[in-house]
């Protein structure tokens, strides 16, 4: 292996395992933010300011618009040929995940609750309340871990790219199934039945939550446009995997 290529493979390596510990910590941020949003009884009686309720939605929805385009952006061929006209191609998905994460981390840190104003609100001190919206939550996480991991989640993170170079190996795309490979251009992470849960399903709808849960669904029904034969792929890899589990037990 030459020094150049040495140099490559510690720097790829470098930003790859960047991106998937950037990553670990965002969705650890991201579960907190969906599933646990920082309300409590005193701020639900507070009165209602309408400026400072405006200003804040206002606030969110550029957050939103922020991390919208830079998924819609990431994903034009244009970019990726200029990325790959840098000779950054071995990166493309890792810089893709950092990017994201950051704008999603950004969005978390930066946003604005309203929770002066909402369509319910639920007291989850009493146990029946709070399992009754906890275990859905739990389960929506579960299925889109079991559905990242169906997906090949190194490969989705970007490390599988980084390996594959350093063995002189092409791309690993090139190996997976025109299935695999058709459902990768419809959406890139699952599942849209478990963020709908995660987002509409909450003790205290915000109008703050409102705005989330609305324009994340209507962002996902629109950019994820899978279909009957995804959708029979995805059931074929979710029995597969389950049988390759019970026999490691």
């Amino acid at each position: 292996m030459s020094a150049l290529k040495v140099i490559q493979s510690v720097f790829y390596t470098g930003v790859a395992l960047l991106s998937v510990f950037h990553t670990f910590y965002t969705v650890v941020d991201l579960m907190a933010f969906l599933s646990f949003p920082n309300y409590n009884l005193y701020l639900l009686r507070k009165e209602v300011n309408g400026i400072s309720v405006t200003w804040n939605l206002i606030i969110d929805m550029c957050l939103l618009t922020a991390f919208i385009f830079q998924h819609s952006l990431m994903t034009l061929s244009s970019i990726k040929d200029f990325i790959s006209k840098i000779k950054l191609s071995v990166l493309q998905r890792s810089i893709y995940v950092i990017s994201s994460s950051l704008c999603l981390k950004f969005l978390i840190s930066n946003w604005h609750s309203t929770p002066a104003v909402t369509l319910w609100a639920f007291n989850t001190n009493r146990n029946v309340i709070w399992w009754s919206f906890l275990v859905p939550h739990i389960i929506a996480w579960t299925i889109i871990y079991v559905g990242i991991i169906c997906m090949d989640v190194n490969e989705l993170l970007g490390l599988k790219q980084v390996y594959y170079y350093i063995k002189n190996l092409p791309d690993p795309l090139t190996f997976k199934s025109l299935e695999l490979k058709r459902l990768y251009s419809h959406v890139r992470h699952p599942s849209f039945i478990g963020f709908l849960i995660l987002l509409w399903v909450t003790p205290i709808m915000s109008l703050d939550r409102l705005l989330l849960a609305t324009i994340l669904s209507s962002y996902m029904y629109l950019a994820w446009n899978t279909n009957q034969i995804d959708y029979r792929y995805q059931e074929t890899q979710y029995v597969t995997k389950f049988h390759e589990l019970n026999r490691v037990k």
